[in-house]
């Protein structure tokens, strides 16, 4: 291993992951790469995250979820630079399993769909994204037909390259027009932090191993999990949505149910 990468966290991995990428390619990458850091605690060393567990969240997600391949890419393309700068000994990107493997699942409105609380400033921002990609959608257009004029497909890395970021502008747009459907509006502003709320901090002991964790609740567009700030939509954001400051929330997470005691709530500003 590369010297000071022994121990480096998931979330500090990202970060170093993600800093390095080009904006458009880091705005591709992004938000799949912070669920999954999410999931396993941007505190855990990369270096403990075990291949059976990369690839029970590839099944999850190739069999939950829309767009799986794409997703996977961003995770298999973290992962490969892990192994490449020492922070993991085996390569864990080969236990995602293959593209070809993954069942695709388009997105189709449902009356059950679950509401997405938003903030309005998040509101505004997942619109303007929404618009701007729509924006982008003739000059992708243009990119793959020019692509497409070398006959030679075998080896048309231009060409893979245009329908691959194609398919993660469509992807992301229909993801944007699904939250934006489902969204309820929630003004971050208040000052009643007798229960977790969108935008509160919270505070909470994991009552195995002792360890205080905090964590701020936003919605799915402003997650940072090198900041603590999870989505209220994620594992831990579900079990402490509305709970109250001394009670005990039990959550599912890969490896079995952890336990938090929640010991403050407190608003973000």
């Amino acid at each position: 291993m590369k010297q000071g990468t022994e121990d480096i966290s998931l979330g500090e991995a990202a970060s170093l992951y993600l800093t390095g990428l080009p904006d458009q390619e880091r705005r591709g990458m992004q938000q799949e790469i912070n669920r999954f850091v999410v999931w396993y605690g941007k505190d855990r060393p990369i270096n403990k995250v075990a291949p059976p567990e990369v690839a029970g969240y590839a099944e999850a997600l190739g069999s939950s979820v829309c767009d799986a391949p794409r997703r996977l890419a961003s995770l298999k393309s973290f992962l490969t630079y892990a192994k490449k700068e020492g922070m993991v000994k085996a390569s864990l990107a080969s236990h995602l399993g293959t593209r070809k493997g993954i069942r695709k699942i388009s997105f189709a409105p449902t009356p059950s769909r679950e509401e997405v609380m938003l903030t309005r400033e998040a509101h505004a921002q997942m619109k303007a994204e929404l618009a701007s990609l729509k924006e982008e959608r003739p000059h992708l257009a243009e990119e793959i037909r020019k692509a497409a004029e070398d006959k030679d497909f075998r080896e048309n890395a231009p060409l893979e390259a245009a329908r691959e970021q194609h398919e993660q502008v469509e992807a992301r747009i229909r993801e944007l027009e699904v939250i934006l459907q489902s969204s309820v509006i929630v003004e971050d502003n208040t000052t009643d932090i007798s229960t977790v709320r969108l935008s509160t901090t919270v505070t909470v002991c994991d009552l195995v191993t002792g360890n205080q964790l905090r964590y701020t609740l936003v919605s799915t567009n402003e997650i940072d999990p090198c900041n603590g700030r999870i989505s209220s939509l994620s594992p831990v954001g579900k079990a402490l949505m509305n709970r109250a400051a001394g009670e005990t929330v039990q959550v599912v997470i890969p490896s079995g149910t952890a336990s938090y005691r929640i010991d403050k709530i407190e608003t973000s500003q």
